[in-house]
Formats: structure tokens, sequence, C-alpha cells
């Protein structure tokens, strides 16, 4: 689980907005406790890593915390190439933080704005 933007990482960057088209994704941010695994390596940053057979270049790593806990001790931009979408299943969870001076109200009505908007181009996956 990453932090939430806003917060500092122990060092690097988060992703940027072009790390989540496909074949800008190889990049991948570590939690303290993984990096403390490879050896606490100050200059990590920019340093390539094989995950799956494919060079991760590293942009990140998190501040020691509960990240630390969870199973899953890196994270990668979730990107889908288009042979990968399939609208029939329902399994991803999204969460975000509101911007300063956006409401509750505001904000669910740009996602009920959305969800019409899939709803209308995707019928078929808006059933059940």
């Amino acid at each position: 689980m990453l932090q939430m933007e806003g917060e500092p990482l122990f060092m690097g960057r988060y992703f940027l907005p072009e790390e989540g088209i496909a074949g800008h994704e190889l990049v991948v941010i570590l939690t303290h406790k993984l990096w403390a695994k490879l050896g606490s390596n100050n200059n990590i940053i920019v340093t390539t890593l094989r995950l799956d057979g494919q060079p991760y270049t590293v942009v990140g790593v998190q501040r020691p915390g509960l990240d630390d806990r969870m199973q899953a001790q890196l994270t990668v931009p979730l990107v889908f190439k288009p042979e990968q979408v399939n609208l029939d299943f329902h399994w991803l969870l999204v969460m975000g933080r509101l911007k300063p001076g956006v409401t509750i109200k505001q904000a669910q009505a740009n996602m009920d704005a959305v969800t019409a908007h899939i709803a209308q181009v995707y019928p078929r996956s808006d059933k059940g």
C-alpha cells in the first residue's frame, strides 16, 4: 500500500502522470523494509531491479511505518494494455484524497458523472 501523495517519501519521488501509460510504467517505489533488505543503499534511486524479468527503475522509497507491515513490499503503476482490459471483472478498489476546497458532495457528483458515462459507453459492464 502506497502512502498518500503529498506525504514525503524517505527518498525519491512518487510516480509521474506519464508513468501511468503503457510503455512508461517500468518504475517502482520500495517500502523502507525492502530497501533495508536490499542493503540500505542511499544511492538506490534510478538503479534497476528486475521484476518478472523486466527492468524496473527505482524512483522512490517509502518512509518507515505501516506499509512495512504489509505483505506487498513494492508498488508499481497500475497500467493496462488494451488487450488486458476486461470489463466483466469488478475487482478494483480506488481511493483518493479530495483536493483542497472540494466537498464530498462535489466529488460524489463528479463520480456519478464518470460512472454514468462508463455505463453508457460500456452497458454490458454495468449489469449487476
